[in-house]
């Protein structure tokens, strides 16, 4: 199956997003170097309107996407870029949302670049999000059907749930609310899904295309992906979770994929495809 692999991105408009010189270029050369392991022909990135001044990018193409799609892609990678920000609400911003309608916007818009480029299957991969085990390369190349979701091993069971250090920025109450909000995982699931890393095959792009439709009005409310996204599994077999939040040094050498990297951790892995 024709595939390729993208995340979102947000560089900033009126001053630089304090990440992004180093977060993209290397999320670009780790996914560059192991893409055939994904069963991957190409790298997306889809951008949130961010000042054009600040994505510095060498070898990326930059296509604005207010207009019109070219009919053929550049070679390397191609960053769509909409030329309004929508971003993330605050939640005393009417109607008392605290959306995220620039993620929800560039996430969807995967669907329209899989149907212009005669892709059928979209491998989602955030760009702080690390796949570095083979064995889950393997699983994410092999799949050729449904919406999987892979699973927070942070939040497996109630125990592990509890005793995970606070996060970086939790104050007290913060901490407990959030454990308590995400071991609320709906019915159907059995383990809490990561919505950083997806991949959704052409039997279900007609179920993203209703999140597509639904707009910015629904991009806005409070709704976590994680709980509203129709996966149709969550693959459990594996070590990952979002370990930059913590307050931890480094990352387990055991695990399959990292999520939430910090700056100074490196992915040397060269997977097989």
């Amino acid at each position: 199956m024709r595939s390729f692999l993208f995340c979102t991105t947000f560089f900033g408009v009126a001053k630089l997003y304090e990440e992004a010189p180093w977060r993209y270029p290397k999320w670009i050369e780790y996914y560059s170097r192991n893409l055939a392991a994904f069963g991957s022909d190409r790298l997306f990135l889809i951008d949130d309107g961010s000042n054009p001044a600040f994505i510095q990018l060498p070898g990326v193409t930059v296509i604005d996407v207010s207009d019109y799609l070219p009919s053929e892609l550049p070679p390397g990678p191609v960053l769509f870029r909409f030329t309004t920000h929508l971003g993330k609400l605050r939640p005393w911003i009417p109607p008392g949302g605290n959306g995220f309608p620039g993620w929800w916007r560039s996430f969807t818009f995967s669907l329209v670049l899989a149907e212009r480029y005669g892709y059928s299957k979209i491998f989602h991969a955030e760009s702080d999000l690390f796949v570095i085990s083979q064995r889950l390369a393997d699983h994410i190349r092999h799949l050729e059907s449904g919406w999987t979701a892979f699973a927070n091993t942070a939040y497996k069971d109630w125990a592990t749930s509890l005793t995970q250090p606070r996060r970086r920025w939790d104050s007290n109450y913060q901490h407990w609310r959030n454990r308590l909000r995400y071991l609320l995982v709906p019915a159907g699931y059995p383990i809490y899904p990561e919505s950083a890393l997806q991949v959704i095959c052409r039997d279900r792009f007609e179920s993203l295309r209703v999140f597509l439709d639904k707009g910015v009005e629904y991009w806005s409310r409070d709704d976590l992906a994680e709980h509203s996204l129709p996966f149709d599994s969550v693959y459990s077999d594996l070590v990952g979770m979002r370990y930059g939040e913590y307050l931890i040094k480094d990352y387990p050498r055991n695990a399959d994929y990292i999520a939430q990297s910090l700056e100074p951790w490196t992915f040397n892995q060269v997977l097989q495809g």
